[in-house]
């Protein structure tokens, strides 16, 4: 699974900055960058697998097809675009239960702290994010995936 390779690249890079005294320095922030940019494409990858597995089983060849084409146009990362762009169109409920999971917890403001933190370094900015802080976040952010993954896709009893 891809996320666990984040965990392992954190380690790399830990180690690597600990090898070099390379802690606390412009090199640290430029690898954290590359971090947060990495890890937030393997939950963008990991939120396009969670949804076209719900849309599997189907039996409808070209919705599938629709699907995935939507989700290969727009990047869905950020928690407003979970919750706007992708469960609220399944139904409010999927919403609700969603934010009686994440909403105000601690994984929640991981998730946050990732996504907002690739943003501010993707856009040419020197993050002053620690790859520590990203490895005490990365594994509460996860909780949020997985929150995403079973509202999305557990089974239902009718409409």
């Amino acid at each position: 699974m891809e996320l666990d390779e984040v965990d392992a690249d954190i380690e790399m890079v830990l180690r690597h900055l600990d090898d070099t005294g390379g802690r606390k320095t412009r090199i640290e922030a430029l690898l954290t960058t590359a971090l947060l940019v990495r890890t937030c494409s393997i939950y963008e990858k990991e939120i396009r697998r969670v949804v076209i597995s719900r849309t599997h089983g189907s039996e409808d060849a070209d919705l599938e097809q629709f699907v995935e084409g939507v989700l290969r146009r727009r990047r869905y990362l950020k928690l407003s675009d979970l919750r706007g762009e992708i469960l609220d169109k399944f139904g409010k409920k999927y919403v609700e239960e969603f934010n009686k999971r994440v909403k105000g917890t601690v994984y929640e403001t991981s998730y946050y702290n990732i996504t907002s933190n690739r943003d501010h370094g993707a856009h040419g900015n020197i993050t002053s994010t620690t790859v520590d802080e990203l490895k005490k976040w990365h594994p509460k952010a996860r909780h949020v995936l997985a929150a995403f993954s079973d509202v999305l896709c557990r089974p239902r009893d009718g409409p």
